[in-house]
């Protein structure tokens, strides 16, 4: 299956205006990998209904991964709420071909779509990676416990289901807002027991916002 690629659009709709779907795929498909929809005020908002009814009137299907912006607003949005009004947000697309990717995984044709925000993790209360460091700094409502506690959840769920894709041989696309590379030791150590006595290679793509 074949996927066209975007993140980071919010505040920039001349980005995507002049996107159009790929002649050469029969079914077009995008992958958005985060901070494309923020939500915090009216004006931003219309800006994101633009974008949401262009993308769900020009692609066959759109996969909408969460990223910060969609999370955590801009700082002044608590998450649980962020994120219900961005999931009824994107359900709300004109043609009901939209699809939030929130550790779900997604049977597309003879591919399986797995998406998860895969947070990086803070580590040891003593140490608080760069990138955790640096959210944090800009969205003070989280906590190093809430980027723990959410790396945690997106690490097992990640490493189990790219075990059953490999399992059951299936090709894989991977999307994640957050690169591998950000990954504490901790959080790479609960992803590499989901794997355990795992032999096979995966057989796919692994996209992601960060790089």
């Amino acid at each position: 299956m074949k996927y066209q690629i975007c993140s980071k659009l919010y505040g920039s709709w001349n980005k995507i205006s002049h996107l159009k779907p790929n002649a050469t795929t029969i079914k077009p498909r995008l992958l958005m990998l985060g901070d494309c929809f923020p939500l915090h005020n009216d004006f931003i908002i219309k800006d994101s209904k633009q974008l949401r009814d262009f993308c769900s009137n020009n692609w066959e299907r759109v996969y909408v991964l969460p990223g910060i912006v969609e999370i955590c607003g801009i700082g002044t949005h608590s998450w649980m709420n962020n994120m219900d009004k961005f999931e009824k947000f994107i359900h709300q697309a004109p043609n009901s071909n939209m699809v939030v990717m929130n550790n779900t995984e997604h049977h597309d044709g003879d591919n399986i779509l797995i998406g998860s925000t895969f947070w990086c993790g803070g580590g040891p209360s003593t140490f608080i990676n760069e990138a955790a460091s640096n959210i944090i700094k800009r969205h003070p409502q989280l906590t190093i416990k809430d980027v723990n506690n959410w790396a945690k959840d997106d690490a097992e769920f990640m490493g189990t289901s790219i075990k059953n894709a490999i399992l059951q041989k299936k090709k894989l696309t991977v999307c994640t807002y957050f690169s591998p590379q950000f990954m504490t030791d901790t959080v790479l150590e609960i992803f590499r027991k989901q794997l355990e006595h795992c032999a096979s290679s995966i057989k796919g793509e692994w996209y992601t916002a960060q790089s």
